[in-house]
């Protein structure tokens, strides 16, 4: 079982500062960012059945709580599928068809990228989703938890290459890769 690292800094430093937006103020703790992660996993469970192996691509500008995102989808042991938000749509439907995700966490703004896709969670930001889950959290104090399900040697994403000589490809990234890193 893969080392569940954001539980344990949670535990052991709950009010440290695990990100912070470089541009402004924002920022979230470790307790914060795990109670987020767990709650956008329970979410991405419950309404869109996604469990280990699962692939889940993102389309959507990079925001603070892109970070729970990925946390929230490697807690399932699922895939995320970052996509460049600056790709043509017909670009962005190879990407989807070849990754075959079984939903899209789709920002607004990009909606006429998307042409063909199966489920798509479809939302203004991530913040606005994180906004809501951390607010019942700071007034309740209840934590959502959900239990690590992905393993060292599991995919836990899916980068594409350039394309340079025909279309992009994709590249697995396991978890022991990320944490070599």
């Amino acid at each position: 079982m893969l080392m569940d690292w954001l539980k344990q800094w949670a535990q052991y430093s709950p009010s440290a500062i695990a990100f912070q937006d470089a541009e402004s103020p924002e920022h979230y703790t470790y307790e914060e960012l795990y109670h987020l992660s767990c709650s956008i996993a329970s979410h991405l469970r419950s309404k869109y059945a996604i469990e280990r192996g699962d692939r889940v691509a993102v389309l959507s500008l990079n925001e603070l709580e892109y970070v729970a995102l990925f946390f929230a989808i490697q807690r399932l042991g699922a895939i995320l599928v970052p996509i460049n938000s600056r790709l043509a749509a017909r670009e962005v439907t190879h990407l989807i068809k070849d990754s075959d995700p079984r939903v899209v966490v789709l920002q607004q703004a990009f909606r006429n990228l998307v042409t063909e896709a199966g489920s798509i969670w479809e939302m203004e930001s991530l913040r606005e989703f994180s906004q809501t889950s951390l607010s019942s959290f700071r007034s309740t104090g209840v934590r959502a938890q959900l239990d690590f399900a992905g393993e060292f040697d599991d995919a836990c994403m899916i980068l594409y290459t350039s394309g340079s000589t025909g279309l992009p490809k994709g590249a697995l990234i396991t978890n022991k890769m990320l944490h070599s890193n």
